[in-house]
């Protein structure tokens, strides 16, 4: 059913997968809360499915835990995905049709994507726009579908704000902020999708590795180590200071 990632309720990763069936058609549910993202089920109204022990009370300003329902297949669609609210109280990606689980990112790692995103805004020319942690449809399969919400996007300005998720065809960049001793390693995922740039931005603002697809092989080669200031003209002129 589940399968947790990680050592601490901070860093952990939950994939749900929907092997779990209920043959009297009654939909499950899962309980996503914050900061443990860990699945919990309830049993439906008919009783098939292994009831919970009642959640504890919550502490002081924690953040409220939301029921929602599984998709009835055997893995989610992008239907049942798209569908989800979008007041969640965890980060959720869906990769090969199951639906990822992570913690609400920290302060700091929106902060340093909002400014780096404001000043990308600010140079980019018009046929671009950017945004922070949007949909982008990596891979559009009918079983096994791929849609994450990268931390900053840069996609054609022809694409509707209102719409989501944005195709993986219209976008440029996309960026991740990571803490500084993270191992950096390629993306898949984007690069699968054809995402031409990427770059890994470090939560102290010291350093920011960008990297572009190679079409020969079909992933992404370092192109550069920025320290203190980005200077790049791809995918277009930037030159901007990463503290201020």
């Amino acid at each position: 059913m589940s399968r947790s990632v990680g050592d601490s309720p901070t860093s952990a990763v939950t994939y749900l997968s929907c092997s779990l069936r209920n043959l009297s058609g009654v939909r499950p549910t899962i309980t996503l809360t914050s900061p443990n993202p860990d699945p919990v089920f309830h049993e439906g109204p008919d009783g098939t499915l292994p009831s919970t022990a009642p959640p504890r009370p919550e502490a002081p300003g924690a953040m409220r835990a939301l029921t929602v329902p599984l998709p009835s297949g055997d893995t989610w669609t992008r239907a049942d995905y798209e569908a989800l609210p979008e007041d969640l109280p965890a980060r959720v990606s869906l990769v090969h049709g199951k639906l990822v689980v992570n913690p609400r990112p920290r302060p700091i790692r929106r902060r340093v994507a909002r400014r780096l995103a404001t000043r990308i805004e600010d140079a980019a020319p018009d046929a671009w726009q950017v945004d922070t942690d949007v949909d982008v449809l990596l891979d559009d399969d009918e079983v096994e579908p791929v849609e994450i919400a990268p931390d900053i996007v840069v996609y054609s300005a022809e694409h509707d704000v209102y719409e989501r998720p944005i195709p993986a065809g219209l976008v440029v960049l996309v960026a991740e902020v990571v803490p500084p001793s993270t191992k950096r390693k390629e993306p898949a995922l984007y690069a699968e999708a054809g995402i031409r740039h990427y770059w890994q931005v470090e939560t102290d603002q010291t350093a920011v590795h960008t990297y572009e697809l190679d079409d020969a092989t079909g992933g992404y080669v370092a192109t550069g180590v920025h320290h203190d200031r980005i200077v790049v003209n791809v995918p277009f002129d930037l030159d901007v200071e990463l503290k201020r």
